[in-house]
């Protein structure tokens, strides 16, 4: 019995089958470009917002450890006037020619009154404005700060840092130019360069990070916000020092993640000091 014979695919047959084969192939060369791309842009996301905690992190670190010469009578109530009544209690000590020497307010600075001046309470009042430590020094674009934090110089791998003299207070400066956000740390801050707050000599600097492109630092003194801060500057007393503030906050701009150069993105963090001062107030009113 003759066999019949076997049939084949046709042309067509086979040119749909290799047409509906590169569909297929398509479909899942775009998920999984899809997922890649989905894949990489999380990583940039990650990577963006890790440099940008590194960042404050670095920075909140040094600020929280700022040291000032807070007024520590910073509220004060105004002075009773003659005339005015007021709940508050006075007491007078009378010596021996009649004379009154010392008053002494409940609420207000005790304060003595003799022919050589006025002096207060377990202290003499100085003539001058104190200037030490420094604290807080920046402006908009610039923040320097006095810190204190246990000196890891002695403890150091080079046989020579265990002779050298190590000091808890030393200077941290920040600021930015054309190549990122820079941080220079000077120890001592007694050095010959520790006052010169202008000096960004980034030979001894580190580059804390180039992808920063902008920068703006803001200080809070309890009411309102500044863009300049000097913690030498007097009070009201015109002799205590203001301090540290209460606050400082942080913006910085950086290229968004996975982006051109040119897009930036804000980010801005506001770092508490719990020893600040702020501005030197008086308490109006209140028994």
């Amino acid at each position: 019995m003759a066999r019949s014979p076997r049939s084949g695919h046709t042309l067509l047959e086979v040119v749909v089958t290799m047409a509906i084969a590169v569909l297929v192939l398509a479909a899942i060369y775009g998920a999984i470009g899809f997922q890649l791309r989905l894949a990489q842009s999380g990583r940039n996301v990650v990577e963006h917002e890790t440099l940008v905690r590194s960042i404050f992190n670095r920075m909140s670190t040094d600020v929280r450890t700022a040291v000032a010469l807070n007024d520590p009578g910073r509220l004060r109530r105004p002075p009773v006037t003659a005339g005015k009544s007021s709940s508050s209690t006075t007491a007078s000590s009378v010596s021996a020619t009649g004379a009154t020497t010392t008053t002494t307010t409940a609420g207000t600075d005790l304060t003595a009154s003799t022919d050589t001046g006025t002096t207060q309470a377990g202290s003499t009042t100085p003539s001058e404005p104190v200037q030490l430590p420094l604290a807080v020094i920046g402006d908009a674009t610039t923040l320097s700060l006095f810190i204190t934090r246990v000196p890891g110089e002695p403890f150091g791998s080079k046989t020579d840092e265990s002779t050298r003299a190590t000091s808890d207070v030393r200077r941290i400066s920040y600021w930015l130019n054309e190549k990122g956000l820079w941080r220079l740390e000077i120890t001592p801050a007694t050095a010959d360069d520790a006052l010169d707050l202008e000096k960004q000599n980034e030979d001894v600097a580190r580059l804390l990070a180039a992808e920063v492109q902008t920068v703006e630092f803001s200080y809070f003194d309890g009411e309102n916000w500044t863009t300049e801060w000097n913690s030498t500057t007097t009070g009201v007393d015109g002799v205590t020092p203001i301090g540290s503030p209460r606050a400082i906050a942080i913006k910085i701009g950086l290229p968004k993640a996975g982006g051109n150069r040119d897009e930036l993105v804000y980010h801005r963090h506001v770092i508490p000091i719990v020893t600040g001062g702020g501005t030197t107030q008086l308490l109006v009113g209140g028994g």
